[in-house]
């Protein structure tokens, strides 16, 4: 709860995961997860679908929305509007009976915009991804399901520590998601830059 409420942004179990290590060492994902969902459970953190194969944790319980860049990924918090809005303006007298409703705007931020205005936005490819990191990324890009440590590290030729750190770099870019518990599988940005990383060559 300490992590969530301190996050300035929507965070995933993975990522509370690592955060929660750093303090306590002998912690396990799967504690993270239990207590996560008691959270929600509980009503005292939301979680969040943005349809992005994560869910993210969020110490803000009040009705809102978000706004997610499509850049760089980032959450933002959006005011809550009505659900009446949208009986009466969207679904015009359907019986429906709705008891509540998540919607995610998407678009590019605020910053991602200005670094654009401004030429420092870099494509991926110019920032380059290391050799590891392609390696891992053209393994999750051939297999047709998400895989584990153990079968990437095979496929790849590394160690396990090698392929967690790689997973975790490439992430943090957007290329890989863990759409199941401890299993990986490259986003459609990945399998994209894995091709061209094989055109490249």
């Amino acid at each position: 709860m300490q992590v969530l409420k301190e996050a300035k942004r929507h965070l995933t179990a993975d990522e509370v995961y690592d955060i929660v290590k750093k303090r306590v060492s002998h912690i396990s994902l799967g504690t993270v997860y239990r207590n996560l969902e008691m959270l929600v459970e509980t009503g005292q953190a939301s979680k969040i679908d943005l349809g992005e194969g994560k869910r993210r944790f969020d110490s803000r319980t009040d009705r809102h929305h978000h706004f997610r860049c499509l850049r760089c990924g980032r959450v933002y918090n959006v005011p809550y509007f009505p659900l009446d809005d949208i009986k009466s303006k969207v679904l015009k007298g359907a019986t429906f009976k709705i008891t509540d409703m998540q919607v995610v705007l998407e678009g590019i931020c605020e910053t991602c915009l200005e670094k654009e205005k401004g030429g420092k936005r870099k494509k991926l490819s110019e920032k380059g991804l290391d050799e590891t990191q392609k390696n891992v990324l053209q393994v999750l890009s051939r297999l047709e399901k998400p895989a584990g440590n153990r079968e990437i590290a095979q496929a790849a030729g590394l160690d396990g520590k090698e392929v967690t750190k790689t997973l975790k770099a490439l992430k943090s870019k957007g290329l890989v998601n863990s759409p199941v518990r401890c299993k990986y599988a490259a986003t459609k940005s990945g399998k994209l830059e894995a091709l061209n990383n094989l055109k490249r060559r």
